[in-house]
């Protein structure tokens, strides 16, 4: 089947493809469509499942709490619209159950409406504060208003209409691409577009409410087209518009002031003219760095090698990863799966907990040991007290909780030098365990 601007795909947790959807239809890991898997989305303006749906950020798929071969895959449908563009859009549900068919697959249910309204914008989720739920939010964008959806693994329980932010220029309401998203540690929420700037907002994950809204503006319209992503840690926001790639600093006195050109189209073309690589869609991936995809069907994508770093020290790479295949815009919608419970919160409530919290306090009967140079750039020294051998790995985690680096401590060495050159700029944790099973914990700062 062909790939669009409308695509996820699901794998498990050994990183094993389950399945793929272009938005009509749901495919397993060996490329058959899956039982009942086919005419997502079809209507009057979309006909041929085949050939993909068009419309980006219009889908994603969430994962089941109850069980891990269920899986939600939530899809905006839209057919026709009015001459003044007012569309009567649907939030759909479609469930798949990847143990039918013994491991192939089966579609339970498919376009089941779940939300209906005129002039509905991107949908986007993130977990709620009591690690097993869902908000889904989307925007009314004729309107300074937003739908909220509370969804779990029996369908949608609670909703409601939110009033509050910008109301656009009626001349001028049509987004024209942008996303709306959730930032990575979930307490912010952007609904951005090329024509009426960022919108910016706190969110409490236990009320499904936002808040603190604030309003920037470009001054100028920005290329159709253009996308917004979230830096890692949070802090940062990055706007792609064609030529160049803007960042915001989300804790400055002034954001809008804020705003680096961090890149700048290089004038590359792929694989010739006039596929120019310039900047589009936007996601983090698992390892930290930003992808961005050109607005064109080319062989390359952009990437930000360390996106929670300020101005050029981000490090955007133009057209470094060069793929097999021509890419066309198919960037997926991914919320934060390893976003858990608000641990403390009012609504954190049903003892679902996330990553244990990682304490930077070794024990005071820790085994005594010694990191070094810290900070540090792209290497590290390991001195233990104890006897050769006795450390058998360490493990560096992130400032949230994430697994970042493993190494394995090498036989007989009492002082063991290793390479971090995969760690991006920040805070790390690292776990030291000992043959014995004992644990000590060090901070290490990682600076570029």
């Amino acid at each position: 089947m062909q790939v669009w601007d409308c695509t996820a795909a699901v794998s498990d947790f050994e990183g094993n493809l389950l399945f793929y959807t272009n938005g009509g239809q749901v495919r397993d890991a060996n490329f058959n469509l899956i039982e009942n898997g086919d005419s997502l989305n079809v209507g009057y303006l979309f006909k041929n499942p085949q050939q993909g749906y068009p419309q980006s950020n219009t889908m994603l798929v969430l994962p089941s709490t109850q069980n891990k071969n269920t899986y939600h895959i939530l899809h905006i449908f839209f057919d026709t619209c009015s001459v003044s563009l007012v569309c009567m859009k649907q939030l759909r549900h479609t469930l798949v159950d990847m143990s039918a068919n013994n491991g192939a697959g089966k579609v339970l249910f498919k376009n089941r409406p779940i939300l209906t309204a005129e002039s509905m914008e991107y949908a986007n989720a993130v977990r709620h504060g009591n690690g097993r739920d869902w908000w889904l939010l989307t925007p009314n964008y004729r309107e300074a208003s937003f739908h909220t959806l509370l969804f779990n693994d029996d369908g949608v329980q609670d909703s409601f209409l939110q009033v509050i932010g910008y109301k656009p220029d009626p001349v001028q309401f049509r987004d024209g691409g942008g996303a709306n998203l959730f930032s990575p540690d979930g307490t912010r929420y952007v609904d951005f577009d090329p024509r009426n700037g960022i919108r910016l907002f706190d969110f409490d994950r236990c009320t499904g409410l936002l808040s603190n809204f604030k309003h920037i503006t470009f001054g100028a319209s920005l290329p159709i087209g253009s996308q917004a992503v979230f830096s890692p840690n949070s802090r940062f926001l990055y706007v792609t518009a064609s030529s160049m790639v803007f960042q915001y600093d989300l804790e400055a006195p002034d954001i809008a002031q804020s705003r680096d050109t961090v890149a700048v189209w290089d004038g590359f073309y792929s694989p010739g003219p006039p596929f120019a690589t310039t900047f589009g869609l936007a996601q983090i991936a698992l390892n930290g760095k930003i992808y961005i995809a050109p607005n064109n069907g080319v062989y390359h994508l952009h990437y930000i090698n360390y996106p929670d770093l300020k101005g050029d020290s981000c490090q955007v790479v133009q057209h470094g990863l060069e793929l097999p295949n021509v890419f066309a815009r198919a960037v997926p919608v991914l919320p934060n799966y390893r976003l858990y419970d608000r641990h403390g919160s009012p609504c954190d409530t049903l003892g679902i907990n996330g990553p244990p919290t990682v304490s930077l306090r070794p024990p005071p009967d820790a085994p005594r040991l010694r990191l070094y140079p810290n900070p540090a750039t792209n290497w590290l020294v390991l001195e233990s007290a104890l006897a050769p051998a006795q450390p058998l790995r360490l493990r560096f985690f992130d400032a949230q909780g994430r697994l970042a680096l493993e190494r394995e401590h090498p036989d007989s060495v009492r002082s063991w030098g290793f390479g971090i050159a995969g760690l991006r700029a920040g805070y790390y944790a690292v776990e030291v365990v000992f043959a014995d099973g004992a644990r000590a914990w060090e901070k290490v700062v990682v600076q570029f």
